[in-house]
């Protein structure tokens, strides 16, 4: 599904400088170092003769999308993504968030790269679910995902995982647009920004990659746009429903309980009409899974601020390197109240 699991999810470099327990810094540490040691220059894998075709094509495309975000778009790719790792499963990593069942403010840990954080990365299931008992005995709803990609902030060079490719070459440039972002731009403890930043920069670099590649009257634009449509129409309901959710917990009346629940039912009866235009396979799963805090706010930090977004790339005539030059230009004031400085930044 679009959002958190398809997104550059982050794993940032602190969770191995944090001040967090001995044992998992040693054991983030180790398995972040290990999964480094294993990387093969993807020019290796492409002209591997024995390397799978299907793996060899995915990897083609990389190069053309580190040179397009460079030299197009002004992002920083210095070595990022010229490299290859082979990951055994699906996910790299697992992250967990938690959350009141009465409040939308997320369970935060913190780290001294990025500050707070309302995630917490593990290499192992097991012990992010060891740490989701912990957090469900005290009270809080979680949410544990598995991940397919994470960026180290530009501390190291961040290889392409065999859990980022699939059979649609789109899908990977918008995860590599999304994660070379996050290496361009990261205003340290404001994650809501960077992700929404990241998801919303993503998205026009890739039509404007699909255009460069095969124009805008091709099934494959035509295609993405679609797609980036559909991810539209539920982030407005999952954005509804968060207003909702936020008004209720805020009136705290007697009966909150009873009213969270007909909003969250409310919410799954709109996005599973038939006229709601919302068919992907995640986006329903998320209408029919029980109420959870966590899991809505997961998604919601990936797509706030659009209309701000939009709004600055407007005054800037849709050219996307100009949007991040004024952005990074601003850097330290959105340090403070990004959102805020963000709309600041289109006049009237």
């Amino acid at each position: 599904m679009s959002g958190p699991v398809r997104n550059g999810l982050l794993l940032a470099i602190a969770l191995f400088l944090s001040g967090c327990s001995a044992p998992y810094l040693a054991d983030t540490a180790y398995h972040h170092l290990r999964l480094l040691a294993r990387r093969v220059p993807i020019d290796t894998v492409v002209h591997d003769g024995g390397a799978d075709p299907r793996l060899r094509q995915s990897l083609e495309g990389v190069a053309s999308i580190r040179r397009f975000a460079s030299e197009r778009l002004g992002m920083t790719v210095e070595d990022n993504y010229a490299t290859y790792v082979e990951v055994h499963g699906p996910y790299v990593t697992f992250n967990l968030s938690a959350c009141p069942p009465d409040q939308l403010v997320p369970y935060q840990w913190h780290f001294p790269v990025v500050g707070a954080v309302p995630y917490k990365g593990f290499f192992h299931r097991t012990d992010a679910e060891h740490e989701e008992r912990r957090l469900r005995a005290a009270g809080y709803e979680t949410y544990l995902r598995g991940v397919v990609a994470y960026s180290t902030l530009g501390w190291f060079s961040d290889p392409v995982l065999s859990t980022m490719l699939g059979d649609d070459p789109y899908e990977l440039a918008d995860l590599l647009f999304h994660e070379l972002t996050h290496a361009t731009l990261f205003v340290k403890g404001e994650v809501a920004f960077n992700e929404s930043l990241a998801s919303f920069v993503a998205e026009q670099a890739t039509l404007q990659y699909i255009a460069d590649q095969e124009g805008r009257d091709s099934p494959a634009y035509r295609a993405r746009l679609a797609t980036y449509a559909e991810e539209r129409r539920f982030s407005d309901r999952v954005h509804g429903l968060y207003l909702e959710l936020e008004s209720l917990y805020q009136a705290a009346p007697p009966d909150a309980v009873v009213q969270r629940e007909a909003l969250y039912a409310a919410f799954r009866r709109r996005l599973l009409a038939e006229d709601s235009r919302i068919t992907a396979p995640g986006y329903r799963r998320f209408a029919e899974l029980p109420p959870n805090n966590a899991r809505l706010l997961a998604y919601h930090r990936y797509h706030e601020g659009r209309d701000a977004f939009e709004a600055l790339l407007g005054e800037h005539n849709g050219d996307l390197s100009a949007f991040l030059h004024i952005l990074l230009r601003h850097r330290r004031a959105l340090r403070h109240e990004p959102f805020t400085v963000l709309r600041q930044l289109t006049p009237g």
